[in-house]
């Protein structure tokens, strides 16, 4: 098997487990509070991160590494705790389409940070996604009301900050992966979420839902576990995949899995609705990342 095609099944079995891991969470952040489980998803990767540290090679890190990665952590706590919340109060086949967002607020985002305008291709798969969430969330409704539904909808307001927040983190780790290896950055993520949202609760008097956990172990360590897996797979796949496919297998394969696993994991019905728009939305999304990176 040539390295290419290892890379593609590495990607391929990472955005399974992606998927797999969005079913999870969901039924976890059922059992636990959002930001109890974001402490004990992240500190619940930190001994596979670890072993990766001891493994490698280069453990450098300097003064300038230290703004990026605090930034970084900072925002994807925001994000782990929006996304648990978002997918915890909605429907699941609903919310993860919304994902389609990341690659969409990553480009609009390179006009004022990096100074790159969009292509001609990219502004139609904009567009596409934009029109597969006003689908999405139509509803029977038609006009203005179709367009402004979302807007109504709290679970969609806090994915699109999820995606925000990823896309965002998208260069901040590209800023502080030139100043410290891979892994000791992944490393370095893991504990410093896990000892923000720590921080937080403890600071609200409510340090003891971590204890939460013990509601659901099992799960937790699945869903840990998988995560683990995922990363290792989506970090394997990097190394033969160019990312903006990566991304556009994860994506998309998200999209369709969210509508399969929202029947069959939480009786959501599978609508012509929702095909429609997932459908727009997939072929936004690899418009958007054809150039992307």
């Amino acid at each position: 098997m040539t390295p290419l095609q290892i890379g593609l099944w590495a990607t391929f079995g990472c955005a399974v487990l992606w998927a797999m891991l969005d079913v999870l969470r969901k039924q976890l952040v059922a059992r636990m509070d959002p930001v109890g489980l974001t402490v004990w998803l992240a500190i619940g990767q930190a001994p596979f991160l670890g072993i990766w540290v001891a493994l490698a090679d280069d453990r450098t890190i300097t003064a300038e590494y230290w703004p990026w990665a605090a930034a970084t952590i900072v925002i994807n706590i925001i994000a782990a705790v929006l996304y648990l919340v978002a997918i915890g109060s909605g429907q699941f086949s609903v919310a993860i389409p919304m994902l389609a967002f990341v690659p969409v607020w990553t480009a609009l985002l390179g006009i004022p940070l990096l100074h790159q305008v969009p292509t001609a291709t990219q502004f139609v798969g904009i567009a596409l996604v934009v029109a597969g969430t006003v689908v999405l969330h139509g509803q029977g409704r038609s006009g203005l009301r179709l367009f402004t539904a979302m807007l109504g909808e709290r679970v969609s307001l806090a994915m699109l900050g999820v995606a925000l927040c990823w896309s965002l983190t998208i260069v901040l780790d590209r800023r502080a992966t030139a100043h410290a290896p891979l892994s000791i950055h992944a490393l370095g993520l893991s504990l410093g979420i896990a000892a923000g949202a720590g921080a937080w609760l403890a600071a609200r008097g409510r340090i003891r839902e971590i204890g939460q956990a013990r509601r659901a172990p099992w799960r937790l360590l699945a869903a840990v576990s998988i995560a683990a897996l995922a990363m290792a797979l989506q970090l394997r796949a990097m190394q033969d995949v160019a990312v903006a496919a990566l991304e556009a297998v994860k994506r998309t394969l998200g999209m369709g899995a969210a509508i399969a696993l929202g029947r069959v994991a939480f009786g959501e019905a599978i609508t012509a609705r929702k095909l429609l728009a997932v459908a727009l939305m997939a072929a936004g999304t690899l418009l958007v990342l054809e150039r992307l990176w």
